[in-house]
């Protein structure tokens, strides 16, 4: 992507972003985390995997993670979020979106 971020200088440390051919950020690198981020066929966010450690190439256990889920026109319905202890997941927190922008 020639107009997309690629890195962002903090002092400190530096934050980096990679993207996938269709120009979706794929992973990220912010504060030292690293979050892995999946697509659906649509382009759509499916998932984003908080890890705690590893890199983009080579990911390892996860901290946290978040799913979506889609209606046919695109309309997020959901997400779960689920926390990882010694990388073994808990209990997904689910919300359910619905018509007008209310939610459960």
């Amino acid at each position: 992507m020639p107009h997309a971020a690629t890195s962002v200088n903090r002092g400190s440390f530096t934050d980096s972003f990679h993207y996938d051919a269709n120009g979706n950020m794929d992973c990220r690198t912010e504060s030292g985390v690293t979050y892995v981020q999946t697509y659906s066929a649509d382009n759509r966010i499916a998932s984003i995997q908080k890890l705690e450690s590893g890199t983009c190439t080579v990911p390892g256990p996860l901290t946290a993670k978040w799913d979506f889920t889609y209606d046919g026109d695109g309309t997020r319905t959901g997400q779960s979020y689920t926390e990882y202890t010694d990388g073994v997941p808990g209990t997904a927190e689910i919300t359910r979106y619905y018509f007008g922008g209310a939610y459960e």
